[in-house]
């Protein structure tokens, strides 16, 4: 696979990413950030700060800031 994803499809995958966990988990916590990630009919995420966050996380992705995997323990 090649190529550049535009921010716009970078969050179509993203969605697509979590709905395929949430089909194989049934996680309640993703069920409830889709709902956040889902976009109304004017193309907005149902969360307006989900927006902001994912632009926040491109930025990051662009920038040398390594992806820390040290998660804090499951709730």
């Amino acid at each position: 696979m090649t190529g550049t994803l535009t921010e716009d499809q970078a969050y179509r995958a993203m969605v697509f990413f979590l709905r395929g966990q949430w089909e194989r988990t049934g996680s309640a916590d993703i069920a409830a950030l889709l709902g956040d990630l889902s976009l109304l009919p004017d193309g907005r995420p149902a969360d307006p700060a989900v927006a902001d966050d994912f632009r926040e996380a491109i930025a990051r992705a662009k920038g040398s800031e390594a992806i820390g995997l040290d998660l804090p323990p499951s709730r």
